[in-house]
This record gives C-alpha cells, structure tokens and sequence, in this order.
C-alpha cells in the first residue's frame, strides 16, 4: 500500500519521513529512487500512450486534403495544415 501511495504521489514525503524515524537514512535513498524510476517513468508511459494514440488517429485521416474554398481579394488565405507525424514534419498548403 505504501508504494501505491508513492505511485500517486500522496503525501510520499510524509511516509519517507516516517520511514527513516524507524530505520536509517538509506530508506531516504529507496523512497527517492522509486518516486524517480516508478513516478516519472509512468508518466512518460501515460503521456506516450495518449501521443501514440492521437498519431495513429491522424494516420488514418485520408491523404488528399480537401479542395481549398475561394477567398475574396481582401481575405488572408487559410493557414497551412501542419503534420504531427514523428518520422516526418511536413507541412501541407490548405
């Protein structure tokens, strides 16, 4: 339950705090480490799994953009549409 706790980082150093009161300060070493390698490394897989997601999503999308609608004299041209592949940055005229 105590690495739960961590894991959701719920008051961590209160329990490291109390951790080393009953042991030594290596338990001070153990509690950073594991809120470095379990707390970071799950955010980056979480944060990695919703990026993967949105470019899959977006690999699907059809290739041919759509024709671009005629603007008066005095309008700005639409912005350009912009690629969020990882293996190519491309941007496309819209």
């Amino acid at each position: 339950m105590t690495l739960f706790e961590l894991l959701v980082v719920n008051n961590w150093n209160v329990i490291m705090d109390q951790a080393v009161a009953v042991s030594n300060d290596w338990a001070r070493i153990y509690f950073i480490s594991w809120f470095i390698l379990a707390v970071m490394v799950m955010s980056n897989l979480i944060v990695a799994h919703i990026l993967d997601g949105i470019l899959i999503e977006e690999e699907e999308r059809p290739e041919t953009p759509p024709a671009p609608e005629p603007h008066d004299e005095g309008e700005a041209p639409a912005s350009p549409n912009i690629s969020l592949r990882a293996s190519t940055a491309s941007v496309s005229a819209a």
